[in-house]
This record gives structure tokens, C-alpha cells and sequence, in this order.
């Protein structure tokens, strides 16, 4: 797979700049893979959308991102597992992402089921790749906003790989949460 910023056209769709930020990538660590230090993401911050759809990335966040991966650009799309949330990524990060969703089209003729080549395609379709201006902000598509509900409160939170940061819209969350049964999730996961 090329890299993102080789990647041009209908497949990434348009390219949306909120600032003049850096556009540094980040190092690879000793196994090639992009540095571990960007696992360790925790918490979860709210800040609000804008009437431009402009929303500030917590400062706790930009700087660990930066730190890890060098990163002034980053890639926000769907969430990967599926959630009803967008998810943030530094570049490198989503392309390690794709890659490893690529591999499942390994089977098949080297195109996978088509299940596959629908999930890739809409992911891809949904991403964008935004530099924050001067004050942290990036601006969400339209698209976006609808397809994570997000109308004025966005929630921050790092992502379950933690390699990630999710947006949700803070109401959607918050039933998320009340709606989950976490003892019972728990326990489905180590018996």
C-alpha cells in the first residue's frame, strides 16, 4: 500500500487543511512498526464543535501524539471496529491500520470477500486528512458529523488499542456507557 501522502484522488477524498501545521512522520521503532509510546493514550476530554464544524484536539492529547509519532497532520474516519464514533489517527498509525485490514484480502484471489472490499472501501471513503490550525482545531466534514451524531459536544477518548483517539458525540456516549453492561463484559472476556 503507498503511503498516505503519496495517495491522490477519489480514493482519499478531499484533503482538508485547518492550519499550517507540521507534517512530520513519525519514527519507526526498532521492529519497524511505528513507536509503542503512542499505546499508552488513557483518559478522555470535551471540548465543543463549532458553527464551522471546528473542534480543538484536547493540548493532553496533541502533545502525546506529537511526542510519539512527530505528527502535526492527522487522519480522522470511522471508527475501525465499528462504533458509531469517528476515530483520529496519525498518519503513519492509519497506515498501519490499513495495512493490517488490507491482509484480510489475502484469501480470495488476493481481493478478499466482499464484505471486506465494502468495509475497506467505505473506511477509506470517510477519511480525511487534517492539519489543526494554530488553536488545535480541525474541522469535521458534514459527512462525518452525521455518520458519529456529532451536532455540538465532542468527547475525546482514547481508543481501545490506545494507538487512536475516538471522537463521539458526548450524548451518544454517554448512553453508550449507561446502556453497557460492564460487569457482564468482564465476564465474557475472562470468564
Amino acid at each position: 500500500m503507498a503511503p498516505l501522502g503519496s495517495i491522490r484522488g477519489d480514493k482519499w477524498g478531499p484533503v482538508v487543511i485547518s492550519g499550517d501545521g507540521d507534517q512530520r512522520g513519525g519514527e519507526a521503532g526498532p521492529d519497524g512498526s511505528p513507536d509503542a509510546a503512542l499505546s499508552d493514550l488513557v483518559g478522555s476530554h470535551r471540548n465543543t464543535l463549532d458553527a464551522k464544524r471546528r473542534v480543538a484536539i484536547p493540548k493532553a492529547f496533541r502533545e502525546q501524539i506529537e511526542a510519539a509519532e512527530g505528527a502535526g497532520a492527522y487522519v480522522i474516519c470511522r471508527q475501525i471496529g465499528g462504533d458509531p464514533c469517528l476515530a483520529l489517527y496519525p498518519p503513519g498509525r492509519f497506515e498501519e491500520a490499513l495495512r493490517r485490514l488490507g491482509g484480510l484480502s489475502t484469501h480470495s484471489m488476493g481481493v478478499g470477500s466482499k464484505a471486506i472490499r465494502a468495509y475497506l472501501r467505505k473506511l477509506q471513503q470517510s477519511a480525511i486528512r487534517v492539519v489543526p490550525d494554530r488553536q488545535g482545531r480541525v474541522t469535521l466534514t458534514e459527512d462525518q458529523c452525521r455518520l458519529a451524531g456529532i451536532t455540538r459536544e465532542v468527547a475525546f477518548v482514547a481508543g481501545g488499542s490506545g494507538d487512536h483517539i475516538e471522537l463521539w458525540a458526548a450524548e451518544r456516549l454517554d448512553d453508550e456507557d449507561t446502556t453497557e453492561d460492564f460487569g457482564a463484559l468482564a465476564r465474557e472476556i475472562f470468564g
